[in-house]
């Protein structure tokens, strides 16, 4: 096996992982937008609190490897692959900082109510239906899938901004969509 595989493997490992959690995190997300019951919805926290990992290991192990690839086959600072490490970087902090307090919040409500209340605490219900972080999500997986297009078609500096741009806002559109279904 050479290195250039190996760290391709990596690579490719890391996609998985976010395109993993971003899956997890869409169909929990509903489950847990549709329960009444808060032992249901305390599992569905926990549950969606593991994609956390699932998240920052892909997106790491993406933006890695790929610098390494990078470094071993390409020169120069191309358009498709600068755009890509700034939408990485970008998704990363967006799922760490806000994602993360936003589950934060809810495993701690979920946690306190989940062993004394049978319906879903009011607090609980007001965080799992705050629709920001939901269609946030939803963009990341945008982004992620415009930056996967980008690195197999490998655009000029227009195409790879206006590629970003669609995705994640496609993602978005999507995510409000699904979101505003779920909520209802």
């Amino acid at each position: 096996m050479n290195l250039y595989g190996f760290i391709l493997f990596i690579h490719i490992l890391g996609l998985i992982s976010l395109f993993g959690g971003f899956a997890l995190f869409h169909r929990v997300g509903a489950r847990l937008r549709s329960t009444d019951n808060a032992l249901q919805a305390h599992g569905w926290v926990e549950l969606l609190a593991t994609t956390r990992g699932m998240f920052a290991g892909g997106a790491w192990m993406l933006l890695l490897s790929g610098v390494v690839l990078a470094a071993m086959r390409w020169r120069g600072p191309f358009p498709w692959m600068a755009t890509s490490i700034v939408a990485v970087l970008v998704v990363t902090v967006l799922n760490g900082v806000i994602l993360g307090r936003w589950l934060g919040a809810m495993k701690a409500a979920s946690a306190a109510a989940h062993a004394s209340v049978t319906s879903v605490p009011p607090e609980l219900t007001r965080l799992v239906r705050k629709r920001g972080p939901w269609i946030l999500s939803w963009a990341g997986n945008g982004t992620a899938l415009g930056i996967l297009w980008l690195m197999t078609n490998k655009p000029g500096w227009l195409g790879s901004i206006a590629i970003l741009i669609v995705a994640a806002a496609a993602g978005a559109a999507m995510g409000s969509a699904v979101v505003r279904r779920t909520t209802t």
